[in-house]
């Protein structure tokens, strides 16, 4: 968006006397403002679906828990970290592990 004060606004702060660069400042500050609400609510949105696909999972995994059983399993799934870098991190040196105890010893010939 560009900063451009309506005719109008222009009109009325000429005639109050207010700096045009004060409108512009205000105007600027506003967008910001519009654009930061636009972002929270966007992520408001997307993590009402997860947590409605949680609840869903919670409910498909356990049919006969109880509203505390489930608020408690609910409770330790947000506990869980979700971080897809650090998860592929540990996955790499879990299969680095396994193949170092798989492997054969340097200078062995076969196998007893």
């Amino acid at each position: 968006m560009k900063n451009r004060l309506l005719p109008s606004t222009l009109a009325i702060t000429l005639a109050l006397g207010v700096p045009a660069t004060v409108l512009v400042a205000q105007n600027m500050q506003w967008q910001q403002q519009q654009a930061q609400q636009q972002a929270q609510q966007a992520e408001q949105q997307d993590k009402e679906p997860a947590a409605a696909e949680q609840q869903k999972a919670i409910e498909q995994a356990w049919p006969n828990a109880s509203a505390e059983e489930s608020q408690q399993l609910e409770n330790l799934l947000r506990k869980v970290q979700d971080e897809p870098s650090l998860l592929l991190k540990n996955k790499m040196l879990l299969e680095y592990q396994k193949r170092q105890q798989q492997a054969i010893p340097r200078g062995v010939q076969q196998e007893w």
